[in-house]
């Protein structure tokens, strides 16, 4: 009997028990009972970001708008530029020992990456808020 000519008889899977099999022709299907459904499969898995780390990203962009203005950044003339040579600076003072920004105590790191992301910004057209 195939599964498409059977009437199924499910009952819990005990090998996996977010499945019901059918006792008649051995098909499978999700236990809704058991497991709850969320379909997400294609979107955007925002548990991968190390929010740690973004925190202090965030750190530098309250500093940076404190500064000078909340997204002051994108009026930048020549940004694209100026952005890689700032996260140039950023990843060089690192690199030679240096852990944080003297002016802002936060991470060079988190500079270099702040200004990474603003040429990401500019590039894909996000630069307003």
């Amino acid at each position: 009997m195939s599964a498409r000519d059977c009437d199924h008889e499910w009952s819990p899977n005990p090998l996996n028990c977010e499945f019901a099999c059918c006792a008649l022709c051995g098909a499978e299907r999700r236990d809704d009972s058991v497991t709850g459904v969320k379909l997400d499969k294609g979107k955007r898995p925002w548990h991968l970001v190390p929010w740690r780390a973004m925190g202090l990203v965030v750190d530098v962009l309250a500093f940076g708008a404190a500064k000078y203005s909340e997204w002051n950044w994108h009026k930048v003339p020549r940004a694209r530029e100026r952005y890689f040579d700032a996260a140039q600076r950023h990843l060089l003072a690192w690199l030679g020992g240096e852990q944080d920004d003297p002016e802002s105590h936060l991470p060079h790191l988190a500079h270099c990456t702040c200004c990474c992301l603003f040429l990401l910004a500019l590039e894909v057209g996000d630069t307003g808020a």
